[in-house]
């Protein structure tokens, strides 16, 4: 393609001209090849997209030796990505090392319908991908996710020397519930749920609630938030809410 490229902008009918011809130095060279993987990532281009004939042309534009150094598609997404893949690795794993760590996992679908499962490890306020899984193929009952999460923990501790303190994942169909599990966590839940929903149905005694919630704690009210029963997260933040009102409703009661 490039060949081509550079015999068009030779055709007498093409009113085009050519960069400045200096060549690159190897070291200039591995740089520039970098910069556009790092390009390519940041613009989330396809890997295509660089032996586009328009393109090509638009940097020889620029430099007439461009195409000295402008990587192939197969440069791109094979050794070029492969070593900025281990210079990352390596740089995560001294930001890591002997860090304690909370691993959490998440799946999607991408283009091709592939199940697909990120692995992340959140540090000191910051979260790092460190695995992407295809588990298209993979069980999804609730031992072989244990052994899923088993194994995730197992490798983030010896590949990033991490101490993992807790594990993190959404409430998948798939495995095993925590309230089918626990019947007593289950009552507790359905319990809460139904005062939280008792309380917004009823304007005055959420009134009342909130008149107490500001004689405590002047210039601060918070509200009732209600769950999503199909995101767990919402059971925590929710129970979460009601634990820090109880106090305002026990006095609300009193009164």
């Amino acid at each position: 393609m490039l060949t081509k490229v550079q015999a068009s902008m030779h055709q007498s009918q093409l009113k085009v001209f050519q960069g400045q011809r200096l060549p690159f130095t190897s070291d200039q060279a591995g740089i520039v090849q970098e910069q556009f993987l790092h390009a390519t990532v940041s613009a989330n281009l396809p890997f295509r997209w660089i032996e586009d004939p328009e393109v090509i042309t638009l940097f020889l534009l620029f430099w007439s030796t461009a195409g000295d150094v402008i990587p192939s598609r197969q440069q791109i997404s094979g050794l070029l990505l492969d070593k900025a893949n281990e210079a990352v690795h390596k740089q995560v794993k001294r930001a890591l090392q002997g860090k304690y760590a909370v691993l959490t996992s998440d799946g999607w679908k991408d283009d091709s319908q592939n199940a697909i499962s990120g692995v992340n490890l959140s540090v000191e306020g910051k979260t790092y991908l460190i695995d992407l899984i295809n588990s298209t193929a993979h069980k999804k009952d609730g031992a072989a996710m244990c052994e899923a999460f088993e194994g995730m923990i197992d490798r983030a501790e010896q590949d990033y020397g991490v101490y993992i303190v807790a594990l993190c994942c959404d409430n998948d169909g798939g495995s095993q519930d925590y309230f089918i599990e626990n019947e007593e966590a289950a009552q507790t839940a359905e319990e809460a749920t139904c005062l939280i929903g008792w309380v917004l149905n009823h304007g005055r005694v959420c009134s009342l609630f909130d008149e107490t919630q500001e004689e405590l704690t002047p210039g601060k009210v918070l509200a009732f938030l209600v769950v999503n029963i199909t995101r767990w997260n919402t059971h925590y933040i929710a129970f979460d809410r009601l634990l820090t009102l109880k106090d305002a409703m026990h006095q609300a009661v009193i009164l």
